[in-house]
């Protein structure tokens, strides 16, 4: 037993220098305490890069709870604050990493408050128009806190806490029915999972639900998006509304681009009732449709069957019937002076 015991306690010596713990005079048992010892806890920040690739990950709000000490101007009288706004508009609190953040309270009590920039530390930091302000509007100058949380941070400020080393970042997404679509850069791939969860939580009051990210070139016949679901449920299945038009598809298998808004709204303002459109490359609609609403003679067509099928949905999803567009282009024909020939 005891010769066993110096074989166990070799292999284990052994195995710490293999994991970098130098080799010195202590038993193997207090190797083997060191070995089962408890990691320290990481900070808030660096646990957010070390879950970069979990698909789980969640932000913990809490983290970015934060009480900033500050002057208050503080007055009874709701006749006064047009004055003293006047007065202190450009001494209110504000910072480039909030979202947003009211500098005009009124708390329990019935006091009304301006929250003043942190710069400003007591009266010697007021102009002497301001001290004056506060004695004729019957104002006083009293220490305050400004509570800064999650919600009031930008997505970009909430990013850079989690994931300071990571040179540039972009939180710009389009956004398609409760999808919000990013085009991350190769050096934000290995955090994709926090970035989705940021804009998951940011962006809820906006009906997002899921993140995607594309993943390749658009390089396919049907102009489809590779993507990939990096921040809530795998629903790609939308329903929107553009131009006074309800649309309805899945956001994996057609084409679709929120950002074409307003070129599709100047080509359907450009034809008139009665006009007769042919729309060859229709995908899901988003000409026909409000087109064949304002009264055009629209005959539609799609290479991609899933779009074609999409753009019947919306036709009677708008247009109260089924069918209303029918495949009209089977082949082209490229017409020259002196010859045909099918293209």
């Amino acid at each position: 037993m005891k010769r066993l015991a110096q074989k166990v306690a070799t292999r284990r010596i052994l195995f710490a220098e293999v994991l970098g713990i130098r080799r010195s005079s202590r038993s193997a048992t207090s190797v083997t305490t060191l070995l089962n010892a408890p990691k320290p806890r990481a900070p808030a920040v660096l646990q957010g890069q070390m879950l970069a690739m979990d698909k789980m990950y969640k932000v913990d709000r809490s983290i970015f709870d934060e009480d900033v000490p500050l002057k208050v101007v503080e007055f009874s009288d709701s006749r006064r604050i047009q004055a003293l706004r006047q007065h202190f508009e450009g001494s209110l609190f504000s910072r480039s990493d909030l979202k947003s953040y009211p500098a005009f309270v009124k708390p329990e009590g019935g006091k009304f408050r301006f929250l003043l920039a942190e710069s400003i530390k007591g009266p010697d930091d007021l102009t002497e128009t301001q001290r004056a302000a506060l004695r004729d509007n019957d104002a006083l100058l009293i220490d305050g806190v400004a509570n800064v949380t999650f919600d009031s941070l930008t997505q970009e400020a909430i990013l850079r806490r989690l994931l300071p080393d990571v040179g540039e970042i972009t939180t710009r997404f389009e956004q398609v029915g409760h999808i919000a679509h990013v085009n991350l850069q190769p050096h934000l791939l290995p955090h994709k999972y926090v970035i989705g969860a940021v804009l998951l939580e940011k962006n809820a009051a906006l009906g997002v639900r899921t993140v995607v990210n594309k993943t390749n070139f658009i390089e396919n016949q049907f102009r489809v998006l590779p993507m990939e679901i990096i921040a809530g449920p795998d629903e790609t299945m939308v329903e929107l509304e553009e131009n006074g038009s309800k649309f309805r598809f899945d956001f994996r298998e057609v084409f679709w681009n929120s950002r074409l808004l307003n070129e599709h709204r100047r080509i359907v303002l450009m034809c008139s009732p009665g006009d007769v459109v042919w729309d060859m490359c229709a995908g899901v609609g988003p000409f026909a449709v409000p087109l064949a609403r304002r009264g055009c003679t629209v005959h539609a067509n799609d290479l991609n069957p899933a779009c074609f099928n999409y753009l019947n949905q919306n036709a009677d999803l708008n247009l109260g019937y089924a069918n209303r567009f029918k495949s009209f282009v089977h082949s082209l024909t490229f017409v020259t002076a002196n010859e045909s020939a099918p293209i």
